[in-house]
């Protein structure tokens, strides 16, 4: 009796295991992968989701023609016959796979309303039937406006996209800009609007109901392991690390530079230094904006500090 209790405990572990296995991966899903890809996982998790139900309910309903507990006398597992030309195999002396199946769609057929072989005999079953057509349609609906709305996203999503593409080539069209250029100016805004943006504070509505004190709490921790490399802040952080979280959340922003797009020009005063975090950055000085004698480009890796002398300077 003890290792049966034990045996339970496990499973109930399992199950609670799986449960934080499945929010895991959907929130990888959600930050990794692409608005096409989430709704292909949506799809595919609400697959797996009415397959483990349907397994959950068929093993009940095959559990309850089991039991023999009957009121009539008769039960749904010994009246299903499987017929053929001339004979008669009763239900009870199939196959598992095939009993297994019959159960099975037995239970789909609850969540979705269609046609079954197995009809309850017996007061019990009936009122086992009657609660699996009621949490079948709950489950069932549920699960349609949940694709239905996944399926509204991606198509708004995709509608956005056109709509911007659309209105650039009337744009182009009405400014008479010449094929090369319109070629050239629609392929950056495609392949612009396929990669996946990175989400800015301004993106997250969320943030707005904190507190000035845990955004600011929250933007040094995102921020001081970049600071930290600087020495200036680093020796500010070991000094007044309260002042240095009133100043990142003050003056420290993110930029996110697009690929072809430039960071700043020659000429222009720089109001900012930059610490480059991600990606690759390049560098180039012109003969008619430097003392270079020519073009000069310079690969700037991550962990590199840009215009550093616009923190304490007027830099151009």
């Amino acid at each position: 009796f003890r290792f049966a209790k034990i045996g339970r405990v496990l499973r109930l572990v399992g199950l609670v295991r799986m449960l934080r296995l499945v929010r895991i991966v959907e929130r990888i899903a959600e930050t990794h992968l692409s608005q096409g890809s989430r709704l292909l996982f949506t799809v595919s998790r609400y697959f797996v989701a009415i397959l483990w139900f349907s397994h959950l309910l068929s093993c009940c309903w095959f559990g309850v023609g089991r039991s023999g507990i009957s009121d009539t006398g008769g039960s749904w597992f010994y009246s299903v016959p499987v017929r053929g030309d001339g004979w008669i195999i009763p239900y009870d002396e199939t196959g598992i796979p095939y009993q297994y199946l019959t159960a099975l769609n037995w239970a789909v057929g609850q969540i979705a309303l269609g046609p079954v072989e197995a009809y309850p005999q017996n007061v019990f079953e009936r009122v086992f039937s009657v609660l699996a057509t009621m949490i079948g349609f709950l489950f069932g609906s549920t699960l349609v406006s949940s694709l239905s709305a996944a399926m509204v996203d991606y198509q708004m999503s995709k509608k956005d996209k056109v709509a911007k593409m659309r209105s650039l080539r009337c744009f182009l069209q009405q400014h008479h800009v010449t094929p090369r250029l319109s070629t050239l100016v629609t392929r950056q805004a495609e392949g612009r609007l396929a990669m996946p943006e990175t989400m800015r504070e301004a993106d997250v509505p969320a943030l707005a109901l904190l507190s000035a004190t845990l955004r600011a709490e929250l933007k040094m921790a995102i921020m001081r392991p970049h600071l930290e490399l600087h020495p200036v802040f680093s020796l500010w952080l070991s000094i007044d690390e309260e002042a240095m979280q009133r100043i990142c959340f003050e003056a420290v922003h993110s930029k996110y530079v697009r690929p072809a797009e430039e960071l700043f020009a020659a000429g222009v005063e720089a109001t900012s230094a930059h610490y480059l975090i991600h990606g690759l950055v390049s560098y180039e000085q012109e003969a008619f904006t430097s003392q270079m004698s020519g073009m000069v480009s310079l690969d700037v890796e991550p962990g590199s500090w840009i215009a550093e002398a616009a923190l304490w300077t007027k830099w151009i």
